[in-house]
């Protein structure tokens, strides 16, 4: 049993995203850190509503495009179609065109607007640094590709290592911007830049990785077939002008839907009414506390994004018993082994906020992290809800569940706001985390549909 865990490629690549995850989410901290000494709360808060209102105009735009390409393009690996894999890769390198155009144009003329207007306190800077941020599809439309080959051919060590390098310079760079400006600014332009290092690292990466065919490993519980190498830039290219957007849009717009709709509601949302209702120094400690959550939580990333390119070859081979067992295992295994690592760090939270922040910021962002742990808890579960409906093609009813949910628990969080002012948001954000409960029982009854209907198909056959 043990031997065959070892020789399992799904362990290893699981193990190799946890190893990155861990690395980026303490390099994130490590950085929020650094900004909290150089900008105090209130700059640091505005670069955080800054990133949170960038954030929703990309979500409001986002075609999804990244999780169509990575399932097209493993489930076209699986069958050993090379030029499917390479229209899908090109069929992203048009969408982020696209976008980051799009983007520019109207956030020069949104943006400055919404953060001018008195439910966000009238300082239009933050609206021109926001729109300064709009740049960022297009500066990372390189690294975007790579990552999704990587992702979707199981190249996981690759793909770590440019998540891993553009952390890293995102956080030596905001830093080192926060320190020549002396405000928000500089950190922003440190983002663009680290984002422009980041595709650099990544096409390195990826040049070496096409001589490199990843085997097979022998054991591993999941079939797969022979991945062979990854389809170079000119052939790529190749597809830019004959393969057309809409061709993968119908997918990419419920999947860029249900994952805007989950960011609005954890990551946007509560921070913008943070800020209309509190204060930018709440929006820095509540931010600062989610970013310590997510040391923990990358258990949960990790697994992830291990499973998405394992469920979409078993769907394209057709194989649904192995799909919904290895869908069963990943849920129950994978939440309670991240739950298990949630439940160890909480004793040592205090101590690495007094040993890392401000003194003014110890009190308030141990508090945050105590309630946020049990959203934390509720939403590991749902480890593999993305992959899942992504696979079976079942987003509808998903997007309709979290558009209720977006609805409610951004009600919510305005209420416990305006009732407990300094930890309301993180209610509120504990509140949309546990919403994913409600996915269950939509996930059980998609399965027996997909468990009567091969039923039939055998019985027909």
């Amino acid at each position: 049993m043990i031997r065959r865990l070892r020789n399992s490629k799904f362990v290893k690549d699981t193990v190799t995203l946890q190893v990155a995850s861990l690395v980026s989410s303490v390099g994130n901290f490590l950085g929020t850190v650094a900004l909290a000494f150089v900008l105090g709360a209130r700059e640091q808060g505005d670069y955080f509503v800054a990133i949170s209102l960038y954030s929703l105009f990309f979500l409001l735009l986002s075609t999804g495009a990244n999780q169509a390409a990575v399932s097209q393009v493993a489930a076209a690996g699986a069958r050993g179609n090379r030029e499917k894999e390479a229209i899908w890769l090109a069929f992203l390198l048009k969408a982020y065109v696209a976008i980051g155009v799009l983007l520019v144009g109207v956030g020069a003329v949104l943006l400055p607007r919404v953060a001018g207007s008195d439910l966000l306190g009238g300082d239009r800077h933050i609206g021109v640094l926001a729109w300064w941020l709009c740049v960022t599809p297009l500066l990372e439309m390189p690294r975007a590709v790579c990552t999704v080959a990587f992702q979707a051919t199981r190249r996981m060590r690759p793909l770590a290592q440019t998540e891993n390098v553009h952390e890293l310079v995102r956080v030596f760079l905001v830093t080192a911007g926060a320190l020549v400006t002396g405000g928000a600014d500089g950190a922003i332009l440190g983002t663009l830049c680290a984002s422009l290092v980041g595709s650099i690292t990544a096409m390195e990466l990826y040049r070496r990785a096409r001589v490199e065919t990843p085997a097979t490993a022998e054991g591993d519980a999941q079939p797969s077939a022979e991945v062979g190498p990854l389809p170079g830039a000119l052939e790529i290219l190749s597809h830019f002008r004959d393969v057309p957007l809409g061709r993968g849009m119908p997918l990419g717009m419920r999947i860029g839907l249900l994952r805007s709709i989950d960011a609005l509601g954890l990551q946007v949302l509560p921070m913008l009414i943070i800020k209309a209702l509190v204060g930018s120094e709440v929006v820095a400690y509540t931010r600062i506390a989610q970013r310590i959550m997510n040391v923990p939580m990358m258990l949960m990333g990790g697994i992830s994004r291990a499973v998405f390119p394992v469920l979409s070859r078993l769907a394209g081979l057709k194989d649904m018993v192995a799909f919904r067992r290895t869908f069963l295992r990943t849920t129950f295994v994978g939440g309670a082994f991240v739950s298990a690592g949630i439940l160890v760090a909480l004793p040592f939270v205090h101590f690495v906020v007094a040993a890392f922040l401000p003194p003014e910021y110890v009190h308030p962002v141990t508090h945050l992290c105590l309630i946020l742990a049990l959203g934390c808890i509720a939403l590991s579960f749902a480890i593999g809800l993305d992959s899942f409906y992504i696979v079976t093609n079942s987003m509808n009813g998903a997007i309709w569940l979290n558009s209720i949910g977006l609805v409610v628990t951004a009600g919510a969080t305005a209420y416990f706001c305006l009732r407990f002012p300094e930890t309301g948001g993180a209610w509120g954000i504990a509140f949309a985390m546990s919403w994913g409960i409600f996915h269950y029982f939509y996930v059980a009854w998609v399965l027996a549909v997909r468990r009567a209907e091969s039923t039939a198909r055998a019985e027909g056959a």
